[in-house]
This record gives C-alpha cells, structure tokens and sequence, in this order.
C-alpha cells in the first residue's frame, strides 16, 4: 500500500510492536509521513495489520508514569520519550471505552502530574470528538494533553508540591512553568501545535491569562479546547493542597469562566451539556436526604437541569435559579 499526503487511511496502521500509529480514516499529512518514518515504515509498504498484541491498561499506565518519572529525573525530553509517550497512550486510548466520568474516577490516585496529563489529553480528545474536529487536529489534541504540563518538572519540588497557598513570589515562579515547556519541547520533533498548547494552555480569552496576557484573537481554537480539559481536570483532581472537588462543582466553574469570557463558551456550553448527560439515569443524592434523576437538560443551562425527585413533582432548577451544584449532596 503506497501512502501519499492527502490520501484517507482504510485501515489502521501499527508499529512493529503493535502499537496503533494511525487511525482509519485519518487524513494523511507532513506530519504523519515523518511519523511512519521514525518507525521504520515505508510509504510503499505500510504496516498494516488486522491482530495486534498489547500490554494490559494497567502495564500501559505503569510504562506511562516510568516515562513522566524518567523526564522528571533527567529534566530533560527526548525524542524517546514523546515516542514511548504518545505510543503508549495511542494503545492505551485504542483499548479504552473509557468516558469522562470514569477518566475521573479511574485515575484520581496515580502521581498527579502524570495522571493529570493522562486525563487532560483524554478529556480534550473527547471534547474534538465531540465538537467533530477534523481527524489532523483529533490527532493533536492528545498530544497537546499529554505534554502541556512538563514544564514543571523544572519548578522547583518545594513549590510544585507545597501543601499550602503558594506565597506572590513562589506562584510567579509556579507560572513559568508555561515558558519551561516551550524550552523542553522547542527541540522536539513534536507538531508546532503541542509546544504552543504548553505554552498557552493558560491564557484566557479576556486577556486575564499568561504568560504574555494575550486575548481571544491571538488564542488558537485547540488551546481553548485544552484549556477547558485542564481546567475541567484541576479542579476535579486531588491535589497537595485541596481536595477532590465533585462534577457538579466543576461543571459550575467552568461556566462561571465561560460567562466571564476566560474560558469559550461555544466549547464550555457543549462540554458541560454532554457531562450531565453521561449522568443521566445515575442516581444522585440531594441536600435533603432523597434521591433524584436527571429528566432533561438546557443546553444553554445544562447545570440547572430538570430533576426527577422520588416522592415530588419533577423539578426545574432553571426555573427556580438554583444549580445542580446547590442542591447536590457533595
């Protein structure tokens, strides 16, 4: 099979090891041809196979933390490391069924510079998906996830792991950890769009962001789509200094960031929308002691959903301007 730039994948394409390279249906680029070469596959020949072998989720993850725990170590990145990074994870993510809800739940105990990067590029994944971004940008998304944070293996430890509030000085320190991405990935042979997606991921639209305070005209569309994954994350996550936050608490902050112009709305609004709905049909525990379902939910309001309360007449939060958030038992 000859590949050319421009032409539609019909199969998948793995490495000599088994590892899912390139998605069917994937639109060949520049990019992906450089990619094929790395691993030793030709144009003319492709690998394409129909049975793979793979490690387990659990030895992937393993490999994974050893990859962010060898950068870490070295304070360096490699070419090495981004390929056994992003082939792990490409096998990791082609074996899951995993939605946003069990990304959460599953990873929450792992290093959490590691198991955050492992999130954010799945969540951001799912969130291309779901917008249908085309398949070159579905193929950047969890790349840019996976390596928006290794600036900060070079924060100093004390800062990074510090238990409590960072003082003024130690939080603009925490803040380059933007600028030492670029530099590791700088001379990587990773797509111009993962070191931008480090450098960037916490800028906001309203200008309020950094490192330079830039403001929606100069924010790429994927940035804003990673931005709302590792928000989505961060505050999920249990972190050194504070504790897991539930869904309904993010779902209510990302909102508020989204109506305040620091995070985009077109990308918030549907993202949000499609959490609740992965909550429909579970059962959730009110203030009151009873339990209630979620019946439907407002696009445009999709934190104050209608509730179906055991022993009540359903219930309209949007009508009565109250949230999920306010009247969920946390």
């Amino acid at each position: 099979m000859t590949i050319s730039v421009g032409m539609e994948l019909g199969e998948h394409i793995y490495s000599s090891r088994g590892v899912l390279l390139l998605k069917k249906g994937t639109v060949v680029n520049d990019h992906h041809i450089q990619l094929l070469s790395r691993h030793e596959i030709q144009k003319e020949e492709a690998a394409i196979r129909t049975e793979e072998t793979s490690l387990n989720p659990k030895e992937e993850q393993t490999l994974l933390l050893s990859c962010y725990k060898n950068i870490d170590k070295n304070k360096a990145l490699t070419n090495a490391d981004i390929k056994m990074i992003s082939e792990t994870y490409l096998q990791l993510y082609k074996d899951s069924s995993l939605n946003i809800l069990d990304i959460n739940d599953q990873f929450q105990n792992e290093e959490y510079l590691y198991s955050h990067s492992l999130r954010v590029a799945l969540i951001a994944s799912t969130i291309g998906q779901m917008m249908g971004v085309n398949n070159n940008d579905q193929y950047l998304l969890p790349l840019m996830g996976l390596f928006h944070d290794v600036g900060k293996f070079l924060v100093d430890p004390a800062i990074l792991y510090k238990p409590t509030f960072l003082t003024d000085a130690e939080f603009a320190e925490m803040k380059k950890h933007s600028l030492y991405g670029q530099e590791l990935l700088n001379d990587t042979q990773l797509p111009k769009e993962v070191v931008t997606g480090a450098l960037m991921h916490h800028e906001r639209l309203d200008g309020s962001g950094y490192p330079f305070g830039l403001n929606s005209k100069n924010i790429p569309m994927l940035v804003r789509i990673l931005s709302v994954a590792d928000t989505f994350d961060a505050i999920c996550s249990n972190r050194v200094y504070k504790s897991t936050q539930s869904i309904f608490y993010a779902i209510e902050e990302l909102l508020k960031e989204a109506n305040s112009n620091r995070l985009d709305i077109d990308i918030v609004r549907p993202f949000c929308f499609a959490v609740m709905d992965l909550l429909r049909g579970r059962k959730i525990e009110l203030r009151n002691g009873k339990s209630a379902n979620i019946s439907h939910i407002f696009p445009a309001n999709p934190n104050q959903p209608i509730l179906c309360v055991e022993g009540y007449s359903p219930i309209n939060l949007k009508s009565s301007g109250l949230t999920l958030f306010q009247v969920a038992k946390i």
